[in-house]
């Protein structure tokens, strides 16, 4: 992240989605460290350490991947499959995000997909 603020300036980069919350919680620090106020920070997987990070204001939200969840749709996949039934190329579980009540809105366009140039 670091060499990311050292290569844009504020507000070129709009949002952040780390793989995980370990790796979102030291990029928020970086971010907020600079000044960066409109630059958003997500991660992934509904740690302890997320929720903290949301309450103190450091981290915009985490998005629990819920394996029981999933495990259920995928049981449930199996079983209709099995029984001959036309199955979804794509399923979906609900996400389960945590953030600070509604917290602030998020801009249009920020979260859209970004598609890599490959530069």
């Amino acid at each position: 992240m670091t060499d990311l603020i050292r290569r844009f300036s504020s507000g070129e980069i709009r949002a952040v989605v780390a793989q995980s919350d370990e790796m979102a919680i030291p990029a928020a620090e970086v971010v907020q460290a600079e000044g960066w106020k409109e630059t958003l920070v997500f991660g992934f997987d509904g740690s302890r350490t997320a929720f903290e990070a949301i309450r103190k204001g450091g981290l915009e939200a985490t998005i629990l991947q819920d394996p029981l969840e999933q495990g259920k749709k995928a049981v449930e996949t199996i079983v209709a499959h099995l029984r001959g039934q036309t199955i979804d190329p794509e399923i979906i579980t609900p996400p389960a995000a945590d953030h600070p009540g509604q917290c602030r809105s998020i801009p249009a366009g920020v979260l859209n997909p970004i598609v890599a140039s490959g530069q």
